[in-house]
């Protein structure tokens, strides 16, 4: 027969695992919850850094590490090109924004989606057949490849909880 403190021990420990299972999970969406705001916050930064770079020109050298910085390719005010691309101020936009929308509503539009991989593809035939585009078509070809990347970097938050779930039921297993 068994004793009571070995199925309180018993379901004391399936407790305990089933807690640790949920602790995991959670800390997976927290981590990527802070990164997804750690990014917006980034492109904010870029686009407004962007902006004032017109007037400064250390704000200007300092995006230089992040952008070409061809002033044929960029937006201009007042005859003072961005700190950034035309393409590279596109795709910071497009993470921003879609960014914002992803942190509201936690769902993914299949069709931006699939707009977004289209304009990628599109982007890369361009590159590959030398076609030039203006500033505008490449501005929206950005905003687009912007919205595909914080798409990529939402859904690797439910990679990381599978793979969590997967890594906590095998160490259960083996112990």
């Amino acid at each position: 027969m068994l004793s009571v403190a070995f199925l309180s021990d018993l379901l004391l420990e399936k407790h305990i695992k089933k807690m640790n299972n949920y602790l995991n999970i959670f800390l997976a969406k927290l981590i990527n919850n802070i990164l997804l705001k750690l990014i917006i916050f980034l492109c904010a930064t870029f686009i407004i850094l962007a902006v004032i770079s017109t007037h400064n020109s250390f704000i200007y050298s300092f995006l230089s590490h992040f952008c070409h910085q061809n002033i044929d390719r960029s937006f201009c005010f007042h005859s003072c090109s961005l700190g950034i691309c035309s393409r590279c101020f596109g795709i910071y936009l497009g993470m921003f924004l879609y960014g914002i929308y992803l942190l509201k509503y936690k769902k993914i539009v299949i069709s931006i989606f699939f707009l977004s991989i289209f304009a990628s593809i599109l982007s890369i035939f361009l590159k590959y057949f030398n076609l030039d585009t203006d500033n505008f078509s490449r501005f929206f070809l950005g905003i687009l490849n912007g919205v595909l990347l914080i798409i990529i970097l939402y859904k690797i938050e439910e990679f990381y909880t599978i793979i969590f779930q997967k890594i906590l039921i095998t160490i259960e297993r083996v112990s």
